[in-house]
């Protein structure tokens, strides 16, 4: 009878009607930003597209002069590498727009609920800014430091598959194998850097 009265002086329908409420929305937010990421990443993969056929369309017209600082491992990394930035960030573009709205929102939301401990929670914010920044910049240096080595080995390669006819006359294969192989294990050494500190953004 206790247990009844309780029941029914909470109003424990209305949990249930919270419960399907916020279901709901989430259902509705999955689907939202399921099609937010659907209509960005084809966006980023026109702009990838287009700046690949830029870059092709620029090598085609660059003389002999012009191309003496170009390598085709740069070539390749512009087209691989730089041009698939555009997908990675494309998601998470519109945060730009969105977060600063809802970190005011989320600590006036805080302030509202528990007072004033909320000025810790954007004390430790405002704290791991500076430390992003720094994981920001040791990320880009080693990713700098991977795409050079990257160049030289498709440099590399290249040359080597299109002087094939030299490579085999002077039995040269030992002495470019091994050439590769060691700039690919120095390639190898620098990606643990680069992936041992992903970018992230400090307000997620």
């Amino acid at each position: 009878m206790i247990s009844a009265a309780c029941r029914e002086s909470s109003q424990i329908h209305l949990g249930y009607i919270y419960a399907a409420a916020m279901l709901g929305v989430k259902l509705c937010e999955a689907m939202l930003r399921s099609w937010h990421d659907h209509l960005m990443t084809r966006l980023a993969l026109r702009a990838r597209a287009a700046i690949i056929a830029t870059i092709y369309r620029k090598c085609l017209w660059l003389s002999g002069m012009g191309a003496g600082d170009t390598t085709t491992g740069r070539i390749q990394n512009l087209m691989a590498n730089d041009a698939q930035f555009f997908l990675q960030i494309a998601p998470m573009f519109n945060n730009l727009f969105v977060a600063p709205l809802q970190i005011v929102v989320c600590f006036v939301w805080l302030a509202w609920l528990i007072g004033p401990s909320f000025l810790a929670g954007v004390f430790a914010l405002f704290i791991s800014v500076p430390c992003q920044a720094t994981v920001l910049k040791i990320y880009f240096k080693a990713q700098i430091e991977r795409l050079k080595v990257t160049d030289q080995r498709i440099k590399l390669t290249n040359e080597m598959v299109q002087g094939m006819r030299v490579v085999k006359m002077y039995a040269w294969e030992q002495t470019i194998g091994s050439k590769l192989a060691e700039v690919r294990s120095k390639e190898l050494r620098l990606v643990p850097s680069s992936a041992s500190c992903p970018p992230s953004s400090p307000f997620s």
